[in-house]
């Protein structure tokens, strides 16, 4: 599909991902500054948007081992490794053994044929975190993630 300058579908999905994202982020930006502002009253009530309309989205997803899992949080425990979070002193026994498993180096790039150590390769991780490891390309590290939490509790 070719519409005006920007070439869709041209191999580079994330590429192309990136550029319709900005587009839609400068286009809502212009409608919203361009909406009126209205003081709204604290007994007028306020209606949202219908949501929930479903989509189909093909998307790639890597296997991973749940032996592989196992072996690390045996190794390194169920605490966060960037915030030091537990969610079982949160939540109790519904957080006990809750935690989300990070690949330092990302599935997509090591192929079939490596073979992951569970205790060098896999760092136990809260869902915040996580999401925070994940938010450039390559990910940060969590010795950086650690870094900057330390430095903003100062």
């Amino acid at each position: 599909m070719r519409r005006s300058s920007l070439d869709i579908n041209s191999g580079d999905h994330l590429l192309t991902e990136q550029i319709i994202n900005s587009w839609t982020e400068k286009f809502l930006g212009c409608i919203i500054a361009l909406s009126p502002l209205v003081e709204i009253e604290n007994n007028i009530a306020i209606q949202g948007l219908p949501e929930g309309a479903l989509t189909k989205v093909l998307v790639n997803r890597y296997e991973r081992s749940q032996y592989n899992r196992a072996l690390c949080l045996n190794f390194h425990g169920t605490r966060c490794k960037a915030c030091n979070f537990d969610f079982s002193e949160v939540y109790g026994g519904l957080g006990e053994g809750f935690i989300h498993v990070h690949h330092i180096k990302p599935v997509s790039e090591i192929g079939l044929d490596y073979i992951i150590n569970p205790i060098q390769d896999l760092v136990p991780v809260c869902p915040n975190c996580h999401t925070m490891l994940h938010k450039k390309a390559p990910p940060y590290t969590v010795d950086e993630l650690k870094a900057l939490i330390l430095s903003l509790k100062k």
